[in-house]
């Protein structure tokens, strides 16, 4: 059994890794936007709208397989019992 099958089912692994793409995915959009503006030619505005682009992208596809995992969570998983003090 591979470490890779497991690793990133673990919920605070799959979170880190949403992070460091998320921050990956930011700062390469962040030096598309500074080397455009650094430059200051005409190529600015079209920077800009990669960045976003890129940014919009990954958020599409981060909502759609989450609704997804949603709909497959709520369908194989079942709900945790709610423990009450009272």
């Amino acid at each position: 059994m591979d470490i890779s099958d497991n690793y990133y089912y673990q919920k605070d692994k799959f979170s880190q890794l949403l992070e460091v793409l998320s921050s990956e995915i930011v700062n390469r959009a962040k030096q598309i936007i500074a080397n455009d503006i650094s430059s200051q030619t005409s190529n600015t505005s079209m920077g800009l709208k990669d960045a976003l682009s890129i940014c919009a992208m990954f958020r599409g596809t981060y909502l759609d397989y989450k609704e997804k995992a949603d709909a497959l969570n709520s369908k194989y998983m079942t709900p945790e019992k709610k423990v009450c003090f009272n």
